[in-house]
């Protein structure tokens, strides 16, 4: 478990972060999430969530967008301005989402993956085999071949034998290469014949949705708000603008289904998860030690994890060498930061510890996937194998 800037776990605003684009009801929360992984620190993990929602969601009609997110991302690895990142989120939402690769990748990572081969069948190699299955739709084979070559780190020979250019800036190529696959069946679809690669190149353009640009879209600015410069105790409720998406990130395998810890207050209440109050209210320094933003202050103030009892060790009779009013670090550290989750309002709290029920993945689908925008093919697919 890994708790965020404002004490949130953060598989769960990653995750929030994608289902709160399958949902496509309010940007400013999608910002809000991101916003949140950023400012604790998390900057490597920002750009693979961008890349991820696109690759999930959006390469697969608008293919031509990925050049914009390189551009940005590139720039942003050298500034770290948020703003870019928002500028792609912004222009993310004017485009209609496809379900199709988010839930292939979803069955490649989650399920038993075979090959299905005709014992007629004589190939010379798994490229051929490869191939044969793409030019026959054969989606079960596709991620078979995909999750093989991955795996054995030579995805290199995929994007040879599909004339795949690389994203550089992404790493997980596993999804980048479905993404792409999956691309190239559609347009073969749409086209209403099996396309070879240098055919592709020349009709995609003749089958690719248009852009929406919507100026109108207005977004709230967000900015990191000190709270050295504010009361601490007050910081979550003026900070934590909304909640986690506790009703769909159950598809995910949380953190939160695998921990468990000490018990020391019980709602008894169904709506609340007293394994994630207890963490928050009772041990929120250990597990938000684990983000930067976290670990860098612990450590101004020399302080030590004790990860048997979960806690954070400040040695009292320690000083700060120029601090001139004699507190001592402990009491600088809580005086600066100590945000007393345990006494915050119930809206505040509710929004990250709320119960999250485990969810199926196909009702997630059908309730949110486009029927103009899914290709029939996989959905026959999906409904067999999972």
């Amino acid at each position: 478990m890994i708790f965020t800037h404002l004490l949130y776990a953060k598989d769960e605003i990653i995750a929030s972060f994608v289902i709160s684009f399958i949902k496509n009801e309010d940007i400013n929360k999608s910002i809000f999430f991101l916003h949140e992984l950023y400012s604790s620190g998390f900057y490597e993990d920002s750009i693979e969530l961008i890349f991820q929602v696109y690759y999930d969601n959006y390469y697969i009609n608008y293919p031509y967008f990925e050049d914009f997110i390189i551009s940005k991302i590139s720039n942003f690895k050298k500034n770290n301005n948020f703003n870019l990142l928002v500028d792609i989120i912004k222009e993310l939402w004017t485009f209609t989402p496809s379900l199709n690769v988010f839930i292939l990748n979803y069955y490649i990572n989650h399920c038993k993956l075979h090959a299905s081969i005709n014992k007629n069948s004589h190939f010379n190699n798994f490229g051929d085999a490869f191939l044969h299955s793409f030019y026959n739709n054969n989606i079960q084979n596709i991620c078979f071949y995909i999750n093989y070559y991955c795996s054995i780190n030579k995805y290199n020979e995929i994007l040879e034998l599909f004339n795949i250019d690389d994203n550089y800036l992404y790493t997980n190529k596993q999804h980048l290469i479905l993404s792409y696959i999956i691309s190239k069946i559609q347009i073969s679809i749409l086209n209403n014949s099996t396309l070879d690669n240098s055919e592709n190149s020349e009709n995609s353009e003749n089958v690719l949705l248009c852009i929406d640009n919507n100026p109108s879209i207005s977004v709230k600015k967000l900015e990191f708000i000190d709270p050295i410069k504010h009361r601490a105790w007050k910081y979550l409720r003026n900070t934590r603008l909304y909640s986690i998406e506790h009703d769909w990130i159950g598809v995910y395998n949380l953190s939160r289904f695998n921990n468990t810890t000490k018990i020391q207050y019980s709602w008894n209440d169904n709506n609340v998860d007293d394994n994630m109050f207890n963490m928050y209210a009772y041990n929120w320094e250990y597990y938000s030690s684990f983000s930067p933003i976290w670990k860098k202050r612990i450590d101004e103030y020399k302080g030590i994890i004790d990860h048997d009892k979960k806690e954070l060790i400040i040695d009292d009779n320690n000083q700060l060498h120029d601090n001139s009013d004699g507190d001592t670090l402990f009491e600088k550290f809580y005086n600066n930061y100590n945000y007393e989750p345990d006494e915050q309002p119930l809206d505040t709290t509710m929004k990250s510890i709320i119960t999250i029920n485990n969810k199926n993945i196909l009702d997630l689908y059908h309730k949110f996937s486009n029927s103009n925008n899914s290709i029939n093919l996989i959905n026959c697919f999906v409904e067999k194998h999972l």
